[in-house]
């Protein structure tokens, strides 16, 4: 057999049959020696590029049959485009391997020759497009298609594998695993994919890709690698818990999920400042988050951080949570003086006849709320952003009022 396909000839190479199966798709699938698809490729190379009726190229077939890195390697020679090809249901070869379990040594070639695959979504052009058409401006990327891609998939293995679960840091689908969070790190928040960079905050890569995993990931990391918890990445120099205050999750129930397990683990962290001189309760309300998605616990765990300072703004909590609902997401790096003279500068109109609706009734000085036309009207305005951000101002405003007229340099 071996012989017979090494003697095809240029000709018989060229020919497909009704589905658009050339002779080099039929024969990675069925594990060949890589002089054999060599010799192949020398008679008709093109055939690297053809694809059959359902857009599998040859590289798809050799990622969902195991094919040998050889094979790998001489398909990849011959096109090195075909690492970006996706078959009519969306898939990449990459995910081909991922799914099929293919070798240790096969992902690690596949990521070398594109890494930014490992997060690309694997979904049909035609419903990818209406997953992009739906969303609002600004938003995170949503989970359903966050399972489509090859990290995702990665992880469920080791979830699925209860040997993995219970020998956590050790495995092939760990092994795996870990190479293809890894590269999507590097690519995402490092930009270096270099191997010589060390490797060893895993649990601030899960916490960087949670939208890209699933929900059990980390506290499998945090379980497999309980020192990472005290230690700081070299892009911020954050801890976890500064690291999960700082971005934004796919869900508030997430966001309060992950830092009530950050804060349990190591509750010591809520205290430390990063390298900008940033505390987690600060980082939280920068990014945008409330009472219910992990201020509250942030601020249980340590109630003196509500009168500590900014490193990066100089704001205490109440105003940093006042600037993050005013500055549309930029970076501020000063605030004058004046601001222990006017603490509510930072607010706007709408957000100032909110706090004062609040502080008056929290006096006792109104009987009643707002008068609500409907119920489907006071369940938009009472779970409104808007509604929430204020209500979080005001009650870290009115906790401790003194924190609005002390020094602002203490």
């Amino acid at each position: 057999m071996v012989r017979h396909l090494q003697q095809i000839t240029r000709r018989e190479a060229k020919y497909c049959d009704l589905d658009g199966l050339y002779p080099l798709h039929w024969t990675v699938s069925g594990g060949p020696p890589t002089d054999v698809v060599q010799a192949l490729l020398d008679h008709y190379p093109s055939a690297a590029h053809k694809a059959d009726s359902e857009g599998s190229l040859p590289l798809h077939f050799a990622c969902h049959y195991s094919a040998s890195v050889g094979v790998i390697e001489a398909l990849l020679q011959v096109y090195p485009k075909a690492i970006r090809a996706k078959d009519k249901y969306g898939r990449t070869p990459l995910y081909h391997a991922v799914d099929k379990a293919a070798s240790m040594e096969v992902h690690e070639m596949l990521v070398k020759a594109d890494p930014t695959m490992v997060t690309v979504p694997c979904l049909p052009a035609s419903l990818l497009q209406d997953y992009e058409r739906q969303q609002p401006v600004g938003a995170n990327t949503s989970r359903g298609v966050a399972i489509r891609t090859p990290l995702f998939l990665a992880w469920v293995a080791v979830r699925s594998d209860s040997r993995t679960r219970r020998e956590r840091k050790q495995g092939k689908k760990w092994d795996k695993a870990i190479l293809l969070l890894r590269v999507a790190y590097h690519q995402g928040f490092i930009k270096d994919d270099s191997p010589k960079v060390p490797f060893n905050t895993t649990l601030h890569a899960a916490i960087s890709l949670d939208v890209y995993l699933p929900e059990q990931v980390i506290l499998m990391v945090t379980e497999a690698y309980p020192g990472q918890l005290e230690r700081v990445e070299t892009v911020n120099g954050q801890l976890p818990l500064a690291l999960a205050a700082d971005l934004s999750h796919y869900s508030n129930c997430r966001s309060d999920f992950l830092i009530e397990l950050l804060l349990q683990a190591f509750p010591r962290a809520v205290e430390s400042r990063d390298r900008r001189g940033r505390f987690p309760l600060s980082l939280a309300l920068a990014s945008g988050k409330r009472l219910d998605t992990g201020v509250q616990r942030l601020l249980q765990a340590a109630p003196d951080t509500i009168f500590w300072r900014d490193g990066l703004t100089g704001l205490v909590p109440a105003l940093e949570a006042a600037s993050a609902t005013t500055q549309d997401d930029q970076v501020v790096s000063s605030y004058p003086v004046e601001i222990a003279k006017d603490p509510f500068c930072l607010l706007n109109t709408k957000q100032r006849e909110s706090i004062a609706h609040w502080r008056r009734r929290s006096l006792g000085l109104l009987s009643t709320p707002p008068t609500i036309k409907s119920k489907n009207e006071k369940d938009t305005i009472s779970n409104s952003p808007e509604t929430c951000n204020v209500a979080t101002i005001y009650e870290l405003i009115s906790a401790h009022p003194s924190v609005l007229i002390r020094n602002p340099a203490s």
